[in-house]
């Protein structure tokens, strides 16, 4: 019985060796596989799949051309490759998985910096993407689980999707729609209209100079400082605004969520029609359990549908 204890020792303490071995093995150093420095002359366009890779576009007054600066490191070498080519116009960066049967660690970025003009086209996987002081025609960026950061960007149309990445997006120009489920979104200074739907996230919305348009299902969205407030549809989360403005086309909608508007506007310049049902709606210093409906003889009418939550205007 000793005997066989200590072989069961021996084999316990070479089965730990063995995978303390693999480990190692593992986690060797990351060796830069790929390294590009290039310029480009006459692109007025940029699309980017980055994947992981993080990824950054700041636009320069003083440059007319775009300057790219990318790295790859890797303990398996032949895993990835950060493609780029050019098309009339137009220059295309993708990150290229190569051979799907190696494993291993890779890291690296892609960095560029170039003219103000420019329209980008801009997709994030699960790596950060940072995009700033630029403008074009058209502007679009996606994220997945990563994180971008929109910043001093202007365009004619800017469309921003994310799944469950976050969203930092600061001094915006231009009418703008975001897409999202279930990330973080924070917004601070737009200049134009806005529309937004999401899911289960996390919004707050902060100086909009334009109207405003939200659809939300179980997410809580904080607005401040909206010059107007268009159609707003909660399901069970929570949508909250302050010193914001209703407009002719306000239409608050509310399953069992709530809605909560203080505004700036003056409460009679607007009739209300506000439908309950099990719910609650109020205006000012008026509520019902049932309808509520108040005639002031405004060519505007603020409506809402309520079911078993809440809807609140007031001063």
């Amino acid at each position: 019985m000793k005997f066989k204890r200590n072989l069961l020792k021996v084999f316990a303490v070479l089965a730990v060796v063995s995978i303390q071995g693999l480990f190692s093995s593992c986690d060797t150093e990351l060796e830069v596989v790929q390294t590009i420095n290039e310029e480009f002359a006459g692109i007025n366009q940029i699309e980017i799949e980055s994947g992981f890779l993080d990824v950054i576009y700041r636009g320069d007054a003083s440059m007319t051309t775009v300057q790219l600066d990318a790295l790859l490191e890797s303990n398996r070498s032949g895993r990835y490759q950060i493609d780029y080519r050019e098309e009339p116009g137009k220059l295309i960066i993708e990150l290229d998985q190569r051979n799907l049967g190696v494993t291993g660690r890779t890291r690296g970025y892609i960095y560029l910096t170039g003219p103000l003009e420019m329209e980008m086209d801009v997709e994030v996987g699960s790596g950060k993407g940072t995009v700033s002081n630029v403008s074009g025609d058209q502007m679009d960026f996606s994220a997945g689980s990563g994180r971008l950061v929109v910043q001093d960007v202007s365009g004619n149309s800017i469309k921003i999707n994310a799944g469950s990445g976050d969203l930092d997006l600061v001094n915006l120009e231009g009418n703008t729609t975001i897409e999202i489920g279930s990330g973080r979104v924070s917004l601070n200074n737009l200049l134009g209209d806005i529309s937004i739907n999401g899911s289960s996230g996390s919004y707050k919305i902060r100086g909009v100079e334009g109207m405003l348009h939200a659809k939300l299902s179980s997410g809580n969205m904080d607005l401040s400082e909206i010059d107007q407030l268009g159609k707003l549809e909660v399901s069970s989360g929570r949508i909250n605004a302050v010193n914001s403005g209703l407009s002719g086309l306000s239409k608050f909608n509310a399953s069992s969520g709530n809605i909560r508007i203080q505004t700036f506007s003056s409460l009679n310049g607007f009739n209300y029609n506000l439908q309950a049902g099990s719910g609650k709606v109020s205006v000012g210093d008026s509520s019902s359990s049932g309808n509520l409906k108040i005639d002031n003889g405004s060519p505007y009418t603020v409506s809402g549908v309520v079911s078993s939550g809440n809807i609140e205007i007031r001063n």
